[in-house]
C-alpha cells in the first residue's frame, strides 16, 4: 500500500481507526473520513511524511477538547480540507434556536 494515493472510508459507522492506519503511506495525497462515528484521532495518526492536498473528516462525532486541538493546525497545510467540531456545531445549534444549557436549573 505504499503506492496508494487516495483513501476513502467515508459515510460508513466506522467509530474507531487504528492509530497506524497511514504508515507506510508517504504518497498518500486525498484522505475522507467524512460521515463517520468518529470521536477522536491521535496526534500520530498523519504520520510524518504524509503531506495531503485534499482531507474532509466532515460529519464525525469530534470531541473538541486539548487531544484535537492538532487537527486545524494540521489543516492550514492541507490545500483544500473540511472538517466539523462536534461540539460545536451542538452550542451553535442550541444558540440559534433558543435553547439554553443551564445547569443551575432544577
Amino acid at each position: 500500500m505504499t503506492s496508494l494515493r487516495a483513501l476513502n472510508l467515508s459515510s460508513n459507522s466506522i467509530a474507531t481507526l487504528p492509530d497506524d492506519l497511514l504508515q507506510g503511506m508517504a504518497r498518500l495525497k486525498i484522505l475522507d473520513i467524512h460521515d463517520m462515528e468518529l470521536t477522536r484521532l491521535p496526534e500520530t495518526f498523519i504520520p510524518k511524511g504524509v503531506f495531503l492536498n485534499f482531507a474532509d473528516f466532515s460529519n464525525n462525532l469530534w470531541i473538541c477538547d486539548c487531544d484535537i486541538v492538532w487537527l486545524p493546525k494540521l489543516m492550514r497545510w492541507v490545500a483544500s480540507w473540511c472538517w466539523l467540531c462536534f461540539v460545536s456545531a451542538v452550542r451553535r445549534s442550541l444558540k440559534t434556536t433558543g435553547e439554553q444549557n443551564d445547569s443551575r436549573a432544577a
